[in-house]
């Protein structure tokens, strides 16, 4: 499963973009690509590692619609992950640090 995360700083017409995408979900999932439904808090409560209230199950439990539906690819979008950086978390998801 490929995650392509997109993020872009906040006043850049990010909102326009993920309404277009989630509009167009159907066509997406066609092409092997699964963007969730839900808006932003499921986008974001994959993503926001720097929450203290994170749980890492909610991107599996994505990767696991998203297979069950059949995408290669798993397509999440929020702006609020624009300003994080390695530094602050430690590096990748599991926390295993910068690599």
């Amino acid at each position: 499963m490929r995650i392509i995360i997109h993020t872009g700083m906040h006043k850049t017409g990010m909102t326009s973009l993920q309404g277009l995408m989630s509009g167009s979900s159907e066509i997406l999932l066609k092409h092997g690509i699964y963007y969730p439904a839900g808006g932003h808090a499921v986008h974001r409560g994959c993503m926001a590692v720097m929450d203290p209230a994170w749980n890492p199950q909610a991107m599996q439990q994505q990767i696991d619609v998203a297979r069950h539906q059949g995408a290669e690819i798993l397509m999440l979008s929020s702006e609020s992950i624009s300003t994080y950086s390695v530094q602050w978390h430690g590096g990748g998801l599991d926390g295993s640090g910068p690599e």
